[in-house]
């Protein structure tokens, strides 16, 4: 049997990527089209993923300023998802929570949604975690620049 694009292209999975990664930096759909190259109207409809397939341009486009895998997004969307016995695929320079997201969905002992809310837990633990390291580096700075101007 040959499976047809709808089968391959997780959009669902493709569009929570987007909007996280839009909200997160607070960015509306103009101006990720900017960023990327594909039209607001394209990219809301990935977001909501309502029978759009996206093709292979767009899913290169996206995948490249999401900065994960394009494997993370397309395999036999019925099996490759809910099986989930697959092998977990990064990049080197890909962000530590979307590599963690990976591996919980991986997880063959937890259900989509639990995977999903430890990875938001992960997420934001770390990004608060990495707000707070980077406070306290300034700070530190500031001390010792402040110590070596009075030496």
């Amino acid at each position: 049997m040959i499976a047809n694009r709808a089968d391959l292209i997780n959009v669902k999975e493709l569009g929570k990527h987007v909007t996280r990664k839009r909200e997160a930096g607070h960015l509306s759909l103009r101006a990720v089209a900017k960023l990327t190259g594909v039209s607001p109207s394209t990219l809301s409809r990935i977001e909501t993923a309502k029978g759009f397939i996206p093709d292979a341009t767009t899913l290169a486009k996206l995948c490249r300023w999401l900065e994960i895998p394009i494997e993370r997004i397309v395999g036999l969307a019925d099996s490759l998802w809910t099986e989930r016995s697959q092998m977990v695929v990064h990049y080197p320079n890909e962000p530590t929570p979307s590599i963690v997201e990976a591996y919980l969905r991986a997880d063959p002992e937890l259900t989509p949604e639990t995977a999903y809310a430890l990875s938001e837990l992960f997420r934001i633990a770390y990004e608060g975690y990495r707000r707070n390291v980077g406070n306290s580096s300034r700070q530190n700075e500031g001390i010792r620049e402040k110590r070596d101007s009075n030496s």
